[in-house]
């Protein structure tokens, strides 16, 4: 075998890795334009959710928080500032326990008419079938799908899904300890647990917010600068 018909199959292997990996890659951007647009689909459906219980006040919130950490990011700041930015918000929590002490009455008498006790069986039913949902991937996207987004948004995702069901069994079990008939639900003893629903709540706003935009730049992100991304890494 001479030099010139070695160099031919040296070249004919390289030439086949790289095709192998440019199919790849594409493969992968199309994977990631199909589901970035599916997971901005249940995003909107969340987001729904909240806006639709009048829950605008938590979710603009989230959306504050996530415009003042762009700052912080566009400005140089390192995670040392991002995670001032939450304590600060997290402290803030404790003047809203504050405000909230007095109103707890009239938190009690607003949940209360929103939850006729004699539907409870209902709403237990339906906590149920929508945590199972989301852990199914019917109204959320499977780990599987969310590792192909690349690990920062597959983190954030799957952070997101995290809480998103945390906040689904803490709701239920309020529901249905608000309404047992043998044990008297006290607001101001729980008054801490309440508040952390309403910190969750931020942070599931948060996620949305973010999710949402970076799904979006995925959906619209060109073809081809997509291909290139996914080849490089």
């Amino acid at each position: 075998m001479n030099n010139i018909e070695l160099w031919k199959i040296i070249v004919g292997i390289i030439t086949a890795i790289f095709l192998l990996l440019i199919k790849d890659a594409h493969s992968k951007a199309n994977k990631q334009k199909i589901v970035a647009t599916k997971f901005n689909a249940y995003l909107i459906y969340w987001r729904g959710i909240v806006l639709d219980n009048d829950w605008f006040e938590i979710f603009y919130i989230g959306v504050k928080w996530n415009n003042e950490e762009k700052k912080i990011r566009i400005d140089g700041g390192d995670i040392q500032d991002i995670l001032k930015l939450k304590t600060k918000y997290k402290d803030d929590m404790n003047g809203f326990k504050e405000f909230l002490l007095p109103e707890i009455s009239k938190l009690e008498e607003q949940l209360l008419k929103r939850l006729p006790l004699e539907y409870i069986e209902l709403y237990d039913n339906d906590f149920i079938k929508i945590r199972q949902n989301i852990i199914d991937g019917k109204t959320f996207i499977t780990d599987e799908e969310a590792s192909c987004l690349g690990y920062y948004n597959a983190n954030n995702i799957i952070s997101f899904k995290m809480e998103l069901v945390s906040v689904i069994n803490a709701l239920n079990f309020l529901i249905l300890s608000v309404s047992s008939k043998t044990i008297k639900y006290n607001f101001t003893d729980n008054i801490d647990d309440i508040i952390k629903l309403f910190w969750q709540g931020i942070i599931i706003s948060k996620h949305i917010d973010h999710l949402s935009n970076e799904m979006d730049k995925i959906a619209k992100q060109n073809h081809f600068k997509l291909v290139v991304n996914n080849f490089l890494k």
